[in-house]
């Protein structure tokens, strides 16, 4: 404190302000005097100059600044939602996310929406619960086609209400985990380069390519081709399978379905003496004690059934890997050539070493 002559106080040294009859610092650390208010400076430290009570940062050029501020005498921060502005701090260059650039001024884009661009009435993200369709955005009502936005959550119709960033249920083609993402295909759908695509329409279920079935739909079975083939209108009989949608005897050249033999599966014919066994089976299938239950070397169980491995092997590749490997077996004959070729020309070396200290003897 400063006391005059008589012993009174008379106010307080630099960076203090009297408040009720007690010497408080100032707020800002830069400020030098503040003597009626704590946070009100009247003068501040070198390299700072007094704005609007505070003590601000002098700048000679907009390197001084932050991006989001210009240089006039002190670095002063953008308004008006500019997120850079230039020469005055209402003269905008770039905007905050969710409003527009228009005539040097940062207009709103719609409530809506979180970010438009070129056209405020062009959203291009929008906000938590709304999709983008035509340019606008519409609440999302469950729409299975539409998706919804909700936070990093994919392939949502609707957000979860109680939990921010989940999906409360999925788009067509894509099922909820219990994680509460839609990143995962909804049965009869396949995942094909970063989508999930439909099965071939008698596919209940299908693995590898659109095509192969895994499953049927009802009133169909599944042939060893991986398709589906519709069942025959009457019931078949032991003995029997539907070619084409009709009943012909089991055993023929073009038959792709099992034969239809009481309690044996995967027979093309039955026994004639016992319809409970099998007399041979169909393409992939060991024959063990007249039943076929288990798949022969280079066939695969895919469900109940057995198909080709290689087949299988080969459609579970992506281009990627093929590519990989490829990559990868040039490498190795690249060293394997690259090695005999150093040898061959050290072996070479050597000779002609050989070859002239024995010119000296």
């Amino acid at each position: 404190m400063k006391f005059n002559k008589t012993g009174e106080c008379d106010g307080c040294e630099d960076g203090f302000a009297l408040e009720s009859s007690q010497c408080i610092p100032c707020t800002d650390e830069n400020c030098k005097t503040c003597p009626a208010k704590k946070n009100i400076c009247t003068a501040c430290k070198n390299n700072f100059m007094v704005q609007n009570g505070k003590c601000e940062k002098q700048c000679t050029t907009i390197a001084n600044c932050t991006a989001s501020q210009i240089c006039d005498k002190i670095c002063k921060t953008c308004t008006g939602n500019c997120a850079t502005c230039k020469d005055a701090v209402d003269t905008c260059m770039t905007c905050k996310s969710g409003f527009i650039l228009e005539n040097q001024k940062c207009a709103a884009c719609p409530s809506d929406c979180a970010n438009c661009d070129g056209d405020k009435n062009d959203c291009k993200i929008c906000k938590e619960g709304f999709f983008a369709k035509d340019k606008i955005c519409n609440t999302c009502d469950g729409n299975t086609t539409e998706k919804c936005k909700c936070r990093n959550a994919v392939n949502c119709a609707t957000c979860d209400s109680s939990e921010i960033g989940k999906c409360g249920n999925c788009i067509t083609s894509y099922k909820k985990a219990d994680d509460g993402t839609c990143s995962a295909c909804a049965d009869g759908y396949l995942m094909v380069e970063m989508a999930c695509k439909k099965c071939q329409q008698t596919c209940a279920t299908c693995s590898q390519s659109i095509e192969k079935c895994t499953s049927c739909i009802d009133s169909h079975t599944m042939s060893i081709n991986q398709t589906c083939e519709k069942d025959c209108m009457d019931a078949l009989t032991d003995g029997n399978t539907c070619t084409d949608e009709k009943t012909v005897d089991c055993g023929g050249n073009d038959q792709i379905t099992a034969c239809e033999c009481k309690d044996a599966a995967n027979c093309l014919k039955c026994d004639s003496s016992d319809n409970k066994k099998c007399e041979s089976c169909m393409t992939g299938y060991k024959f063990v004690n007249q039943q076929c239950d288990s798949c022969i070397d280079g066939y695969t169980a895919v469900g109940k059934l057995c198909f080709p491995q290689d087949d299988t092997l080969s459609t579970n590749l992506s281009g990627g890997a093929v590519a990989g490997i490829v990559i990868a077996v040039l490498i190795v004959v690249g060293g394997v050539a690259g090695g005999a070729f150093w040898y061959m020309k050290k072996s070479k070396v050597n000779q002609e070493i050989e070859k002239q200290n024995f010119s000296r003897q």
